[in-house]
């Protein structure tokens, strides 16, 4: 279906997600280095320790996961783009928005302009104001 506008709210959530996470990945590697400072003047208990390691770990794991999501749906929304293989412009649309179609169904035609001709009966009196390539 080429209507992009879901899968771009997809992929807005998925950013804030993941900006979710790594904020919460950064506050469990801080947790975790004053724990280690705390355990070395034996002022915290060993499994404080390891519950902010295993915090930490947890957060690293959710982080990678929210990215990967992220990856995904960002593919999925570049999959809701036509990119034209030339310059030019559409003469005619062959499907409405959020019309379903499939991989060989043409969605549009499009015309190059860069090697444009046209045959148009030009009165004598405009003929010498034509170019040379016009002719």
């Amino acid at each position: 279906m080429l209507n992009s506008a879901i899968a771009r709210v997809e992929v807005a959530t998925a950013k804030e997600l993941v900006a979710e996470a790594s904020a919460l990945h950064n506050d469990a590697q801080r947790r975790v280095a004053e724990n280690r400072s705390l355990a070395d003047s034996n002022h915290v208990a060993a499994t404080a320790l390891a519950t902010a390691v295993a915090e930490a770990e947890a957060a690293s794991a959710t982080l990678a996961r929210r990215r990967s999501e992220l990856q995904r749906l960002q593919v999925l929304l570049d999959r809701h783009t036509l990119t034209a293989p030339f310059a030019g412009i559409i003469a005619e649309k062959n499907v409405a928005v959020g019309q379903w179609i499939t991989a060989d169904a043409p969605a549009l035609q499009l015309v190059a302009l860069d090697d444009l001709r046209i045959r148009a009966a030009v009165p004598q009196q405009y003929v010498a104001q034509l170019g040379q390539d016009a002719r």
